[in-house]
């Protein structure tokens, strides 16, 4: 994929100079420019009044006012009949410098349409056609878009909200290690593959902007993606629409990021349990609570970090304890023995979805899932057969709750009375201040 990407973009940069006025822009200090531009066109203007003005004198009234670089093809806007003497009129209350200036080409009736678009930092108006006839090709930096964690386990297809179904397995895998159902031992993200992420981006920006134009369907834009950068063929007008639209898709989800902490406890005792409820209960600095109590010997902390996510993307906590048995067994000469490995029963594990959902009211709606499950006899190593590890107990909880910052709720994963202990989940929303980030 990424070789052919590569060519892609060595075709496209050695055939730029064919192209009809085809370039690659990527200058800072245009970029710069034209994000200036478009700053001054979104600035609300509360009331504007013209009177059978000339449109000249009305766009260096826009030049002097705003601040704006114009530029007006005006042999398009003869080609129509419009002179610099052409006379507008228009009045507005509380709309932007980018709608007043629509309003006064729209006002000087061409059949085909007036518009601009920025380029450069300067505001070119022109016929609609005309504007149409020159294509640019942008790169436009989308990390951030293209590395979007995937909606996991908020529909019936996902885990841990369904029944969760722990059985042994017969992996050879070492003790403490991966494997198994639940998989490894630390909170994980499942991401979008680079391939799932650029298609649902193309296909988002393809069908909104001006579809009809995307080859193959049309004949003037496309659409590539290199690397972490898109790289777009269209109309500057177009242009401006994709700009738009990455820049609401970058705002929603920043509206939509959250910081929520999640923490599994292992407790040995009947009294660490009630210690971990009061320290949950204090509220605050929740994190620095859990890692005290830890340093008191009060419990273990499997993980406790403050996760930066967005509402309707889950996390998901997960751990297993395996142990290998192994047997000496006759080698096939019948004269020597050697150690065979007859797999390994897992003793314990779980797997706990975290899911923001909404804030309202200074509260967070979170919903948690805690599937378990744990070996409940068998425990001597010499006696690791079927039919005494046959037995496995399980649970599995779903608890939808609220929380305000510096609040945390405790739910039970694991009860005391498995192997291995209790587990323990603690969920908690940090204050304001509190900075991303915590224990490894």
């Amino acid at each position: 994929m990424h070789r052919y990407l590569s060519a892609l973009l060595c075709l496209l940069l050695l055939s730029a100079p064919a192209l009809a006025a085809d370039a690659i822009t990527g200058d800072p200090e245009a970029e710069t420019a034209s994000a200036a531009t478009r700053a001054r066109l979104d600035q609300r203007i509360a009331s504007i009044e013209i009177k059978h003005q000339e449109i000249r004198d009305v766009l260096d009234q826009f030049r002097s006012q705003y601040k704006l670089n114009i530029l007006v093809r005006w042999g398009a806007l003869q080609s129509y009949g419009i002179e610099r003497s052409a006379t507008v009129s228009v009045k507005l209350q509380d709309v932007t410098v980018a709608r007043a200036l629509e309003a006064v080409l729209a006002d000087l009736n061409v059949s085909d349409g007036l518009g601009y678009a920025i380029e450069d930092g300067v505001v070119v108006i022109s016929s609609l056609d005309d504007l149409s006839r020159k294509t640019v090709t942008r790169m436009y930096p989308a990390a951030d878009l293209l590395t979007r964690t995937r909606r996991a386990y908020t529909d019936s297809s996902g885990s841990p909200w369904l029944q969760t179904n722990f059985l042994p397995t017969d992996e050879e895998e070492e003790d403490s290690g991966g494997g198994g159902l639940f998989g490894g031992g630390d909170l994980e993200r499942e991401e979008m593959t680079s391939h799932e992420a650029a298609s649902a981006l193309r296909d988002l920006v393809t069908q909104t902007v001006a579809p009809d134009t995307w080859r193959p369907k049309g004949d003037i834009g496309s659409f590539d993606i290199y690397g972490t950068n898109l790289i777009v063929t269209q109309t500057l007008r177009n242009h401006e629409q994709v700009e738009a639209l990455l820049t609401a898709l970058r705002r929603t989800h920043e509206q939509q990021r959250v910081r929520v902490g999640l923490a599994t406890i292992r407790l040995q005792t009947p009294d660490a349990a009630k210690q971990l409820r009061l320290a949950a209960a204090k509220g605050g600095d929740i994190q620095a609570l859990l890692i005290e109590g830890e340093d008191e010997g009060l419990w273990v902390i499997d993980r406790c970090q403050v996760e930066d996510t967005v509402f309707g993307e889950a996390l998901r906590a997960t751990d297993t304890l395996h142990r290998k048995v192994t047997h000496a067994v006759p080698a096939v000469d019948g004269n020597d023995w050697c150690p065979i490995v007859l797999g390994h029963s897992t003793l314990l594990g779980y797997e706990i979805g975290l899911l923001p959902k909404s804030q309202a009211e200074g509260r967070m709606n979170l919903s948690v899932a805690c599937g378990s499950g744990w070996i409940a006899k068998g425990a001597d190593i010499t006696n690791d057969t079927a039919e005494k590890n046959t037995p496995v107990s399980g649970r599995h909880n779903v608890f939808d709750f609220h929380l305000a910052p510096g609040q945390a709720a405790v739910f039970p994963v694991i009860p005391l009375d498995a192997q291995g202990g209790a587990v323990r989940v603690v969920v908690w929303v940090p204050p304001a201040e509190r900075a991303a980030g915590g224990r490894p």
